[in-house]
């Protein structure tokens, strides 16, 4: 819900120069996912895109271990259309607006290395601790089951009870790489009354594309495990979704100085769906195994808060 909910709109060169600090400014595209009534302050229509570059670079740091990582990647945040109707001098509604346009709302590319000796625990201890009580046959396909199939954790004389085949003193790693973004396409209409107040609503229609690979390791580096080598653990998870949501929009010309902005959102109602596995492998003395769970799959819906600027 917190991934979804909080927007950072990437939007035209414009918006961005002002840092999003446009909600009483008029004539952007950006603004038909944020304030639909600067659209009214078009006098002429207008086709807008924008390419963008995106770098990002992330720190770590675990058990007195730094790591870092970075990612460049090219986007189009923004694309739309308007199109003008002028009315004549003397009418109150001088202008109207419809336009078309699709926004980047949130980008979720993202990469993040992290490492460190652990010399007290491993991942396997939380294995053990799932498992411990519950027979084999009963065990967790993404999960425990998992790491009793390549020996991670082995049964005591078929008991419920199990050991483990590592205790600690391992390098451990991991790498998580996301991708994907929150996207709306929006049909707005607005007008201009009288040159001094302009009016707006857009209906939204967000998608959310999101793709998570979370690559974690444990490595016998100083050879002092017997019966071991190393273990991974990767997770995947792919989230996708539409969603709807009105907006209204009120711009108020004051006098040639002041300007008074008022924009207002319904909550957007989300339909998503996961789609996520997991693959276990681990590299003992004696044999190297790997298992993978099944294709799990959530469908749920998801409620964002109401807006108001």
């Amino acid at each position: 819900a917190l991934r979804y909910t909080y927007l950072l709109p990437i939007g035209t060169a414009r918006y961005l120069g002002l840092a999003g600090a446009y909600n009483s400014i008029g004539a952007d595209l950006s603004m038909l996912s944020i304030n639909p009534a600067s659209l009214a302050q078009y006098k002429k229509s207008e086709f807008s895109f924008t390419p963008a570059f995106n770098f990002s670079f992330t720190q770590s740091s675990y058990l007195k271990k730094e790591g870092e990582d970075n990612l460049f990647s090219l986007k189009l945040p923004n694309i739309g259309v308007v199109f003008v109707k002028n009315e004549s001098e003397d009418a109150n509604w001088i202008r109207w607006q419809m336009a078309f346009g699709f926004n980047t709302l949130a980008s979720f590319n993202r990469s993040i290395f992290i490492r460190g000796n652990n010399s007290t625990s491993s991942i396997v201890d939380v294995f053990y601790a799932l498992a411990n009580g519950t027979p084999y046959t009963k065990l967790n396909p993404f999960d425990t089951k998992l790491a009793f199939d390549t020996y991670l954790i082995d049964t005591l004389g078929g008991s419920s009870s199990y050991t483990k085949a590592v205790e600690g003193g391992v390098l451990q790693e991991r790498s998580i790489f996301t991708r994907g973004y929150l996207s709306e396409f929006a049909i707005s209409m607005s007008g201009s009354y009288k040159g001094k107040i302009y009016l707006g609503a857009s209906l939204g229609a967000p998608y959310i594309r999101y793709n998570e690979e979370n690559y974690y390791s444990e490595i016998d580096d100083a050879d002092t495990l017997a019966n071991f080598k190393s273990l991974k653990v990767n997770n995947f998870l792919t989230t996708k979704g539409t969603g709807i949501n009105l907006k209204l929009g009120l711009i108020y010309i004051i006098n040639n100085y002041l300007r008074w902005g008022f924009s207002m959102q319904t909550p957007t109602a989300f339909y998503l769906k996961d789609n996520f596995n997991t693959i276990v492998q681990s590299d003992l003395e004696t044999a190297s195994y790997e298992s993978s769970s099944p294709t799990g799959i959530n469908t749920y819906t998801l409620t964002t808060p109401f807006r108001m600027e």
